[in-house]
């Protein structure tokens, strides 16, 4: 009877373990050396108990034989999983799998550093590469000049940017505006966006969020003009970085142009 406890508790262990490996493999990898302590523990408890008990005696040798190699195949067989490709050189698969995620981890930073050098190199060049007519006159025009200033950063990682304008006089309106604009979301990029209100109480707010495994971003910009700028990537996902860079990017073109316009005998500011 005892010896069954002792299966059915490593059976759901074992279990558990399994569960948290698809649910979160990086929190699985922290905890692996841990959890496989635990189940030597588990086991070194359990005949501690029986022995203090007599429950089991040295004579019961081959019973405790059996459990020790049940522990142990759980090991191997949960924790440990040898590669079949690797058995000779002793390698296994979570080893592999740390290894893998430390190499995208290098490439994403490595894709981070390409995307700030290229966000800097638009700075430095700004004069030139400024729109010659921007203007905040309608949002038409505003539009045109911020798409043509974003895109010089978008077109490098192969982005999309689309401006979606919000209107609205209260905020009752103005929520209308934002629930259209998810809505021409979900039909464009074929996404369901579950709970709208929470989404547009975060927008609201400025928080960007990213749709689709973060291949879509929409970044509210809340500024001369309220509107949804939307990124969505063909090829890689949206990055914070990458959003933040668009950001600063509008923001720059708007005090440019604002200060074009203020400045004596601009025809601006006419």
């Amino acid at each position: 009877m005892y010896v069954q406890w002792l299966f059915l508790i490593m059976v759901l262990y074992s279990a558990a373990a399994i569960v948290l490996y698809m649910i979160n493999r990086s929190v699985y990898s922290s905890l692996l050396q841990a959890l496989r302590k635990w189940l030597y523990a588990l086991f070194l408890l359990f005949l501690s108990v029986c022995f203090f008990f007599q429950i089991l005696s040295m004579k019961d040798w081959p019973l405790i034989l059996q459990l020790a190699a049940a522990a142990v195949f759980i090991d191997l067989s949960i924790f440990q999983t040898p590669n079949i490709q690797k058995i000779g050189s002793a390698e296994f698969k979570h080893s592999e799998w740390i290894e893998q995620t430390i190499q995208h981890n290098e490439r994403t930073l490595e894709y981070m550093r390409k995307k700030s050098t290229a966000f800097s190199l638009i700075i430095q060049e700004e004069e030139d590469l400024m729109p010659k007519e921007s203007s905040l006159q309608s949002f038409e025009d505003y539009e045109r000049s911020i798409t043509a200033y974003v895109e010089i950063y978008t077109d490098q990682f192969d982005f999309h940017v689309k401006l979606y304008h919000l209107v609205g006089d209260d905020d009752y309106h103005f929520t209308q505006s934002i629930h259209q604009v998810l809505g021409r979301l979900e039909t464009i990029f074929n996404i369901s966006i579950n709970d709208k209100q929470h989404v547009t109480d975060q927008l609201k707010q400025a928080r960007v969020h990213s749709f689709n495994e973060e291949t879509v971003a929409v970044i509210p910009i809340y500024g001369h003009y309220s509107y949804l700028l939307i990124l969505s990537a063909r090829e890689n996902s949206v990055m914070e970085i990458d959003t933040l860079h668009v950001i600063n990017l509008v923001k720059i073109l708007e005090w440019r142009t604002q200060s074009k316009k203020s400045e004596p005998g601009s025809l601006m500011a006419e």
